[in-house]
């Protein structure tokens, strides 16, 4: 990648915003082995994705 070097990992805190994050990484996401991102159970932040949609979100890509 024009001899930048990728991460492969990643972590996200971004209060609530983890999955749009993901969604605008998944080419970057190929190379990445571990992502350490808060998961909620509960809405804490307007809007903030749960449980269930972030691992909707991986489990489309396995």
């Amino acid at each position: 990648m024009h001899g930048l070097n990728i991460p492969i990992i990643m972590k996200l805190d971004i209060q609530g915003a983890e999955l749009e994050a993901l969604k605008g990484s998944v080419n970057s996401l190929k190379s990445i082995c571990c992502i350490e991102l808060e998961i909620e159970f509960a809405e804490l932040y307007k809007n903030q994705p749960l449980l269930v949609k972030q691992n909707n979100f991986f489990e489309k890509r396995i």
